[in-house]
């Protein structure tokens, strides 16, 4: 996975995560990106962003209570 191609997909480089969670947000982003349009994307990189951020938050809590 490029950092550099998504970053520009989302139009930052303040991106939170591994270089797992990382390969797998540009996945859906590619796939995101196909089915709407770039255009999408970079009008609802905001909201993208915000979900992402999120998504890790609730994944970390949910590990630290497994542990």
């Amino acid at each position: 996975m490029s950092l550099k191609k998504l970053t520009g997909y989302l139009g930052t480089v303040d991106i939170p995560g591994t270089q797992e969670e990382l390969d797998s947000l540009y996945v859906r982003i590619t796939e995101l990106s196909e089915l709407n349009g770039k255009n999408w994307i970079w009008q609802h990189r905001q909201k993208l962003l915000l979900e992402w951020r999120l998504a890790l938050q609730l994944n970390s809590s949910l590990k630290k209570s497994d542990t």
